[in-house]
């Protein structure tokens, strides 16, 4: 927002977000610079910059900062479903002989400054009229649409059928300049507010109901004609969480373990044989996939996505990323437990290397009252797509949860305060 101003008395907003002390003052063609990332549970810096005509001389009181977020639901032919809730509100005030007179280089203008610092938590408790007076965390900055139409080729869906609407997450710096009781002029900068947080622990999938698969079988066949069947069981578990920022020279990146084992076979059977000598690789395509939804009440708990399917008041959209494809050698086939007498089961495991793809938004996963992100990779594995290999089947699909965070600042191993201030991700899905 441009600052509206009265008597040529105009306030600008600079922020440190490079290194403590930095402050570039500049013109007022900083307001079309892109809003600075700001991590909670660090402390927000700026310079606040009032200037007005040389022949007036402090004419102003004092000047009230703020620091304020609100979400912001509009769904479309819907009775009443627009909701403006805030998130955050702090506020301080800086008399006007707080204020130094500087020298700008323009004779004509006379400019006072000022610093002011928030100390941004990690959570706040709304007001009684939009919440139940219990701490919520702060949702990250981002803004989502959902649009009313829908190509066949798209890699995002909605419910709702083919309703409209959006959902903005915002969060800015206020100031307002008072002299004589009465309101002078305000400017406002914008900021991307990004939740950081420790390790969390792993999902219980029991909490979503069917929305995740993490064990599923398959029979592979050795041809068409052939009768006998080989049953493979192929299981997983959520990957440790995937970490921002990442490292200098590194990338974002998490291991999946895929767990293989079979029936009971004999020793010595074609079906033991088929299994060890020629079913040594495997393709594994892996999709990730990024549900977000917004409600219009506040959620004491995270919804599956049937549940927030069903409800009139939740704006759900899931995007899918392009698939990462990889052809992956599979460990020796080792004996495990014995199911029968002379039926032993055989095991293998594989490794699948996750990264993200390039057009990913950085939104971490969080959960809030009113907004909540979650991610999972849908993974589909196949036998049989090379020569060497004679097996015809179904491909085996999973669904695992995958949890993605900004780090606590100072808890990575040799991670620097410097490089954890990285240029702000593009907070739109």
């Amino acid at each position: 927002m441009f600052p509206s101003s009265e008597n040529n008395i105009r306030p600008d907003i600079f922020f440190e977000v490079q290194s403590p002390g930095r402050c570039n003052i500049a013109t007022s063609l900083d307001h079309s610079l892109p809003a600075p990332p700001i991590f909670t549970g660090r402390q927000l810096r700026g310079t606040l910059i009032v200037s007005h005509g040389e022949s007036q001389e402090h004419d102003f009181d004092y000047v009230q900062l703020t620091l304020q977020g609100e979400v912001h639901v509009r769904l479309a032919s819907r009775v009443h479903c627009e909701a403006k809730k805030p998130v955050i509100f702090m506020s301080c005030v800086k008399l006007a002989n707080e204020f130094q007179r500087v020298n700008l280089g323009n004779p004509h203008i006379v400019t006072y400054q000022t610093g002011f610092f928030f100390d941004v938590p990690d959570s706040t408790i709304l007001p009684l009229e939009y919440g139940n007076g219990i701490p919520q965390r702060l949702p990250p900055s981002m803004c989502v649409v959902k649009s009313d139409f829908i190509s066949a080729a798209t890699t995002e869906s909605y419910n709702g059928g083919s309703l409209a609407g959006t959902c903005d997450v915002s969060y800015r710096i206020v100031a307002r300049v008072f002299a004589g009781g009465r309101l002078k002029c305000n400017t406002s900068r914008e900021i991307v507010l990004i939740p950081v947080e420790d390790i969390p622990p792993p999902l219980d999938p029991e909490d979503f109901g069917k929305e995740y698969r993490l064990v599923a079988a398959t029979s592979l066949r050795q041809s068409w004609r052939s009768r006998k069947s080989v049953t493979i069981v192929v299981s997983s578990m959520e990957p440790r969480p995937l970490i921002f920022p990442k490292c200098e020279g590194g990338c974002e990146s998490t291991e999946v373990l895929l767990q293989l084992k079979t029936e009971g076979l004999l020793d010595g059977s074609s079906e033991r044989a088929f299994i060890e000598t020629q079913l040594t690789d495997c393709e594994v395509r892996m999709y990730l996939q990024a549900v977000t939804y917004f409600s219009k009440y506040e959620q004491v708990a995270a919804m599956s996505i049937i549940e927030a399917q069903q409800s009139p008041f939740v704006m759900l959209k899931k995007t899918r990323y392009p698939p990462n494809r990889k052809k992956l050698r599979l460990d020796r086939w080792r004996k495990g437990r014995e199911i029968a007498s002379g039926l032993f089961e055989w095991e293998t495991t594989v490794s699948v290397s996750a990264m993200l793809p390039w057009s990913f938004s950085h939104l971490p996963s969080f959960f809030t009252a009113l907004a909540a992100r979650r991610y999972a990779f849908d993974v589909q594995i196949t036998f049989g797509h090379w020569p060497s290999i004679n097996a015809f089947h179904k491909p085996i699909k999973l669904r695992i949860p995958l949890q993605i965070v900004h780090f606590a600042v100072g808890k990575l191993p040799g991670r620097s305060q410097e490089e954890d201030d990285l240029e702000a991700p593009v907070y739109v899905s």
